[in-house]
């Protein structure tokens, strides 16, 4: 073996031993994950139980799981704690990876869809004129809904003749 697989090797089993001091002190300090423990909900607790932890590991409590920050309010100094980071962050799998094309389709579907209601709206204006143009065609007549209607038909053949 190589001086680099050697110490990759090494790298591996130290990170195993220091996982495994790491996951013995989270165990004798339930406090940091079970909830019916009392001190569960008390941020000041768990931030000295992650000191002593990070004491007792040998590392700064910059590299702890959890975070600290300082809020000033004009009473009172509070720290609050976030929760621990996961190391590597899981894949939802479940989830199916976006569609490259949802915008051209989203596009052509609309295009579609306006392409439907402009040839229905151009049917129906063809219907509408020639009904129009078959009431002007007849002579008024003396009932006052018809005349109504036939003179608006006219009127509405002449604005179209004029576009």
């Amino acid at each position: 073996m190589s001086d680099k697989e050697n110490t990759q090797e090494e790298n591996i089993q130290v990170d195993e031993a220091f996982g495994e001091l790491l996951a013995n002190f989270v165990r004798k300090n339930p406090c940091l994950y079970d909830k019916k423990c009392k001190e569960y909900k008390d941020k000041k607790f768990i931030a000295d139980t992650w000191s002593s932890i990070a004491n007792a590991c040998g590392m700064s409590e910059t590299s702890t799981p959890s975070e600290y920050s300082a809020n000033s309010d004009s009473s009172a100094t509070s720290t609050l704690v976030s929760q621990p980071r996961l190391a590597i962050p899981k894949k939802n799998l479940l989830v199916p990876p976006p569609d490259q094309f949802a915008s051209r389709k989203r596009s052509y579907k609309e295009q579609e869809q306006l392409s439907l209601m402009i040839g229905n709206t151009n049917e129906a204006i063809n219907k509408l004129v020639h009904n129009l143009s078959e009431k002007c065609s007849q002579p008024v007549s003396d009932d006052k809904e018809d005349g109504e209607e036939a003179a608006i038909a006219k009127a509405f053949l002449y604005a179209l003749k004029k576009f």
